[in-house]
């Protein structure tokens, strides 16, 4: 066995036979080195895959479109919205029962976004499948073509095809779109929880992150009081030090004075 073919097959062994490349390099090979019905089949196996993820997130995507509060709608099931109006109306509950509504519709703005999100790098992904099984049935019918020769240059040849379908992804005013509605609903999510856990520390009577926040406030404020005391003390010091200097001065030249007369 040739050292190539060796260090191959145990980078292949290292692989675990996860992922699509090693299935793909198997079928490659059963059908002898060029596309076949083995290398079809690999395929069609992995495009089903990804077309059954993405059923997924558009079923959830569209499940999540129907349940979006919109203007006079509550985000709460029917039954449940009346008990939690009656409990916003009262005036302990209020801010607690504002605060999960809120967080609530921020979850579901999250959700919508990383699913869409999510959706556009698999459909990402199969388009690079399709790239890299199109390629590869080229280079089958071009007499002087070359076919992927190892597991390795086959995974090269579906890295730039993927980046290249990647690339055009990021660049696509599609993508800006859903990142920027999924970076914001980030942010309010995290800003939504966090004013949620806020808000349970300080029922416990726990320090929470603003509690913290005016600690160390206070402690920058203290420490800039006692340097301007420090400074202000020792002013006071100097300026007494000089007064008892003066005070000698005056003396010894009163001495000198009485010494001087006749």
């Amino acid at each position: 066995m040739a050292a190539s073919e060796a260090f191959d097959n145990e980078w292949l062994r290292s692989m675990g036979g996860a992922g699509p490349i090693p299935r793909l390099w198997e079928a490659l090979q059963a059908d002898g080195g060029r596309p076949g019905p083995a290398c079809a089949a690999a395929f069609q196996a992995l495009y089903a895959q990804l077309d059954t993820a993405l059923i997924g997130l558009r079923t959830l995507a569209e499940g999540l479109a129907g349940q979006e509060p919109g203007a006079g709608q509550e985000a709460d099931p029917a039954w449940l919205a009346p008990w939690l109006q009656s409990l916003a109306r009262l005036g302990p509950w209020q801010d607690a029962v504002g605060r999960t509504q809120e967080t609530q519709a921020a979850l579901h703005r999250y959700t919508t976004a990383y699913s869409e999100c999510a959706a556009a790098l698999l459909e990402t992904v199969r388009a690079g499948l399709q790239d890299l099984e199109r390629q590869l049935g080229e280079a089958a019918d071009d007499p002087e073509g070359t076919l992927p020769q190892s597991c390795q240059e086959l995974h090269r040849w579906w890295v730039a095809a993927g980046e290249a379908r990647h690339d055009a992804l990021l660049g696509s005013e599609r993508w800006a779109t859903a990142f920027g509605r999924l970076t914001n609903a980030t942010t309010e999510l995290i800003g939504s929880c966090q004013a949620q856990l806020d808000a349970g520390l300080r029922h416990l009577d726990l320090p929470n992150r603003e509690d913290f926040i005016d600690t160390q406030r206070r402690l920058v404020q203290l420490e800039r009081e006692r340097r301007g005391s420090a400074g202000s003390e020792e002013i006071e010091a100097l300026r007494a030090e000089i007064a008892r200097l003066r005070e000698e001065v005056a003396t010894l030249r009163r001495q000198s004075e009485g010494h001087d007369s006749p």
